[in-house]
């Protein structure tokens, strides 16, 4: 009855403990992080996305340069005009220059000038669009990108600046010479709607449901086609100075770049923020990931579209005799989860050296993103254990470790006398013995040096008397 009473309560604690982590899970992010590429060594100042190639404005040769992802093969397109803007669509690149009253169009190979009747301040394209801002006349001109034919004519009190128009199905979007006003244009109809916001606008972003919003204050508002604002959320300070917007999958996902906070963000109902490690330049967005410039370490990089795997759930439940079984659910997002794995890291008993990492795959149950896998512990084991999870795009998941220690008693009996197995001495019991006793060498060596110094010290005193 002793012995049964003693492995209960062994059991009862364990349970205790794995009750306890059932929940406990690591720290995720809703983007993944930053990555670069290192091979390539250009001075970039502008970033697009051009036939599946990385376009590049080189400031050390004043050039466009196609860059080649897979390989970094850097070609030069000859193109030496410096850019404010570039669009893209499909075979066609669009941009326009400091103080020049043309629009250039990048097509096969040539370089294509399109005079226009005032300087552009904004180009954006959409669709088979092209739309050009020309504030000076208070103007939008916008284009069929094939035919470069002028297929609509708006007069528009602008604003000046990038980021002041935005053009997304039958609707454009512009925001008023005030600052403060943001005006809707139906392409077909020509009718008009407004609202006007408390703060000052910086970047507009324009969606299947309506408009993204940056404002002055470090806001980022969602408005409606209707114009009824429809929800707020507050970065912190400095975010929208000099910022990027971007929305996918039909206005449930924001993506920013507040660029001088040199961070990437992204909303999706909360707001989550990674750190790039250099000022945020340029940014575009590509039909996987988020290219951007970073001009403090004047290199360029980007970050996955594809958000991390996470593990919500991890248990270990008892199987006994030294056996255990892990539990895991994990949530991907884009549901390109590539694998799950139990990292089960045993503890040295040697201080300083790293413990051993034995690595199990989990596999799929039944029951939705429930993943398990078992393994077994020697007596006296301690270790942690955690969850890694990868998607195909080797963003990582992780979960928190959970401590355990395994204990397993021999108990034998004999009418009333009870008498315990000794444990054998292992040889890292010996190393730790070991050790310890070479620590206490030093001790020795400097107790025997005060003894005979103080010998040597009465001894002269005597000869002295």
């Amino acid at each position: 009855m002793e012995v049964l009473r003693e492995t209960l309560i062994f059991t009862v604690a364990l349970m205790l403990i794995v009750i306890l982590s059932v929940f406990c899970v690591g720290s995720v992010y809703a983007i993944s992080q930053p990555r670069y590429l290192e091979y390539i060594h250009l001075k970039p100042s502008l970033i697009t996305i051009y036939k599946g190639d990385l376009i590049v404005y080189d400031l050390s040769v004043r050039d466009f340069v196609s860059v080649d992802i897979s390989s970094g093969l850097v070609k030069s397109l000859g193109i030496s005009i410096e850019p404010v803007k570039v669009a893209v669509s499909e075979d066609r690149m669009f941009f326009i220059s400091h103080m020049s009253s043309k629009l250039y169009m990048y097509f096969h190979g040539k370089l294509i000038e399109i005079g226009l009747a005032s300087n552009p301040n904004d180009i954006e394209v959409y669709d088979g669009l092209l739309a050009v801002s020309l504030p000076d006349l208070d103007v939008i001109e916008i284009y069929d990108v094939e035919t470069l034919e002028k297929k609509y004519f708006f007069e528009v009190d602008l604003a000046y600046g990038l980021g002041k128009i935005s053009i997304y199905g039958r609707n454009f979007w512009a925001v008023s010479s005030d600052g403060y006003t943001l005006i809707k244009i139906d392409l077909e109809s020509g009718a008009r709607s407004s609202i006007k916001l408390d703060e000052r606008v910086m970047v507009i972003k324009a969606f299947k449901e309506g408009v993204i919003v940056a404002t002055e204050k470090d806001k980022i508002q969602k408005i409606s086609s209707n114009m009824i604002i429809e929800k707020k959320w507050q970065l912190r300070n400095g975010s929208t100075i000099d910022i990027g917007l971007y929305v996918i999958e039909d206005g449930r996902r924001i993506i920013y770049t507040a660029r001088s906070r040199w961070v990437i963000g992204e909303i999706e109902e909360e707001v989550y923020e990674v750190y790039v490690n250099g000022r945020i330049f340029g940014d575009v967005l590509s039909s996987d990931r988020l290219w951007f410039i970073d001009t403090t370490n004047m290199r360029i990089g980007w970050v996955w579209l594809s958000r991390p795997p996470r593990i919500t759930e991890f248990e270990i439940k008892p199987a006994g005799e030294g056996s255990f079984k892990a539990l895991a659910r994990v949530f991907d997002p884009d549901n390109d989860l590539k694998n799950v794995t139990l990292i089960v890291t045993v503890k040295s008993k040697i201080p300083g050296l790293p413990g051993d990492e034995r690595y199990y795959p989990m596999d799929k149950l039944g029951e939705e993103n429930l993943y398990a896998a078992s393994f077994n512990l020697k007596s006296n084991e301690e270790v942690e254990v955690n969850v890694v999870a990868y998607d195909l795009a080797e963003n990582m998941g992780v979960s928190e470790k959970i401590p355990l220690v395994y204990k397993e008693e021999k108990t034998k009996t004999a009418n009333v006398t009870k008498t315990e197995e000794q444990p054998a001495i292992e040889l890292t019991d010996i190393y730790m013995i070991a050790s310890s006793l070479l620590l206490l060498i030093p001790i020795i060596i400097a107790i025997l040096a005060i003894r005979i110094r103080r010998k040597t010290k009465k001894k002269h005193l005597k000869k002295q008397k």
